[in-house]
């Protein structure tokens, strides 16, 4: 299923951040993981790795989680002229060559990125 950005924007941060997680545990091709529930504050996946448990917490909103993907995936984040909004813009070419622009806003620029990198993401899928 297909998110909207309207989907997207309604979402809550821990929501975003376990879509991003997933992504990143499937564009990984990591195997044998599952959502964990008993961090209410981050998102988390536990892997199994060679009879070795895993835990990795992901969080929209800290910038160690989301800098990495901002630098891989190109995504620029700005500031809007009234300053209120940010606004996170990447452009990614499809099997085509056809550029596709993909724009989100937010007061949290990070969160603007995340649901940018969710859109990326979801076009790759959709290839």
């Amino acid at each position: 299923m297909a998110l909207t950005l309207k989907k997207l924007e309604a979402m809550t941060d821990y929501q975003l951040s376990s879509v991003v997680l997933r992504s990143i545990a499937i564009n990984k091709a990591l195997t044998n993981w599952f959502p964990v529930s008993h961090c209410k504050s981050k998102a988390g996946i536990e892997t199994v790795e060679s009879a070795d448990y895993h835990v990795r917490y992901f969080d929209i909103n800290d910038p160690s989680d989301m800098w990495p993907l901002i630098f891989e995936f190109l995504i620029e984040t700005a500031p809007l002229a009234n300053i209120t909004k940010w606004k996170a813009v990447a452009v990614h070419y499809n099997k085509r060559g056809v550029p596709i622009s993909f724009t989100a806003h937010h007061t949290n620029p990070l969160r603007a990125a995340a649901i940018v990198y969710i859109l990326i993401m979801q076009e790759k899928d959709n290839e």
